[in-house]
């Protein structure tokens, strides 16, 4: 398989070529496949990314430690969000403080805050009205 003719092959109804799918099924027996892990194997069948990510979402395995960190919330930012927002909603004002506290962008705790489904309120600037 090369990455010209593997590409795509797990969109349009296309089933996971058996390679792939057995080296995902392999090294994901919880369900579970670390992103490092995932392009690992990408690059050992010569395929794209792109196609281990369809084929992951084709056979309901997870991706997890992004190496962009794009689905996890660091566990002091998680840990700090819920305590304000124990009922899933939290001012701008709190939200902005929390940055503060913890020394990172406002932008991170808006991310995070959509990951973790927490509705930001009260904007300082008068948005979502």
């Amino acid at each position: 398989m090369t990455k010209e003719t593997a590409k795509g092959s797990c969109g349009g109804g296309r089933e996971v070529d058996p390679r792939l799918r057995e080296a995902l099924l392999e090294a994901a027996p919880e369900g579970k496949i670390t992103c490092p892990k995932a392009r690992e194997i990408a690059d050992s069948l010569g395929v794209d990314p792109k196609v281990v990510g369809r084929a992951c979402n084709k056979l309901k395995i997870r991706i997890t430690g992004c190496a962009l960190g794009l689905f996890e919330v660091e566990p002091q930012i998680k840990e700090a969000l819920l305590k304000a927002a124990p009922e899933g909603k939290i001012t701008c004002t709190q939200a902005r403080q929390i940055a503060e506290e913890l020394g990172v962008s406002p932008l991170l705790i808006g991310i995070a805050c959509n990951k973790l489904n927490i509705k930001v309120r009260e904007c300082a600037l008068g948005c979502f009205g």
